[in-house]
């Protein structure tokens, strides 16, 4: 079995102090690829093997505030 996703991520976080959405983790995209084997053995014991991959060409840039930590109080 094989599955991938490309995707874009973007989380905000409601500042109540300026009343107004600020950004968490920037616009990022990445790739996610999973692919899972499977193999079977001379005594019919079956095992599986799964990998997963992460890929992304722009950095992952986080934006870490007072306000944003006490949102997590």
């Amino acid at each position: 079995m094989k599955a991938s996703l490309a995707s874009d991520m973007l989380v905000n976080y409601f500042n109540i102090q300026k009343v107004m959405w600020e950004p968490f983790i920037e616009t990022w995209d990445f790739k996610l690829d999973v692919i899972r084997t499977q193999s079977q053995s001379s005594f019919l014991n079956t095992s599986a093997v799964t990998d997963i991959h992460l890929t992304s060409t722009p950095q992952l840039n986080l934006n870490l505030t007072v306000p944003g930590i006490e949102v997590h109080n």
